[in-house]
């Protein structure tokens, strides 16, 4: 596939995580902001370049492909714009998203999907593809709010209105007894209910975290409408800390929304 060729092109120019080593932590913030430009930055530059070059023909297909396609090439379109949106500097693709309308579009499809992902929540789902595919969605979204304007772009589109809207975080299943410390295998390649449920929320909830991170100019705005998304799943929001199942995904959950509620109730004095 063309998309993914691509993809896997530009994650080329990905550089590696730097080594927890005693030389790194020595290096002064003005060191790394002086240093000299690397070969990863130089070629992830000249990418965007070619890219960019090819202008708003390119942006068309890509977005379009991302918001109306076959699951396989949405997910690839997705991937591909989360790549390309992390290296773009000038933020042209992310301006082309907003002022097409495809960021938009992105963002009310959430709701659309919410049927659909409540049906994967029974003991004996359909096939996962579109669970795949909201987890793209998911990590594109949160790629862009990653970026300050990207925040504020998602939050003029409405994404955490149209989360609060989804009934398929309502949907929390009860924990196996059995499957909590390990005593019931689950089926080969098919995860449990409560897993099932954990890879619609969590994206979910990171992206209310990252946005509550990216938005501090827009505090209030943001932490208003994350209010009222853990309001519109109170239940669910309760069941997550008063849960007793000791696992790594239920701790995963009583993270993420604990750093939620810790970030919506900043005073307004830590942000001046």
């Amino acid at each position: 596939h063309l998309y993914g060729s691509l993809l896997y092109y530009l994650q080329i120019a990905q550089r590696p995580d730097e080594p927890d080593t005693l030389e790194a932590a020595k290096k002064t913030m003005w060191e790394r902001l002086t240093a000299p430009e690397d070969v990863f930055s130089k070629l992830q530059r000249e990418n965007i370049a070619i890219i960019e070059s090819y202008g708003a023909a390119l942006m068309e297909v890509v977005c379009r492909d991302a918001c109306d396609g076959h699951e396989i090439g949405r997910m690839l379109a997705l991937a591909l714009l989360d790549r390309i949106v992390s290296v773009d500097k000038q933020q042209q693709w992310l301006l082309y998203l907003s002022n097409s309308g495809y960021l938009k579009v992105l963002v009310d499809s959430l709701v659309e999907d919410d049927r659909t992902l409540q049906s994967l929540l029974t003991p004996q789902p359909p096939l996962l593809k579109a669970l795949y595919t909201y987890e793209s969605k998911m990590a594109f979204l949160t790629r862009v709010a990653k970026i300050q304007q990207g925040a504020l772009e998602l939050l003029r589109s409405g994404v955490i209105v149209r989360l609060a809207q989804c009934q398929v975080y309502d949907m929390r299943p009860e924990t196996d007894p059995q499957s909590m410390f390990g005593m019931r295998d689950p089926p080969m390649f098919i995860p449990t209910p409560v897993d099932r449920y954990r890879q619609i929320l969590l994206p979910a909830l990171q992206l209310c975290q990252v946005i509550l991170t990216s938005s501090m100019a827009q505090h209030l705005q943001a932490a208003g409408q994350v209010l009222q998304f853990l309001i519109s799943h109170s239940d669910t929001i309760q069941a997550i800390l008063r849960c007793q199942d000791v696992s790594a995904g239920s701790l995963q959950e009583l993270a993420l929304l604990t750093g939620i509620i810790s970030k919506a109730a900043l005073p307004a004095f830590y942000i001046l």
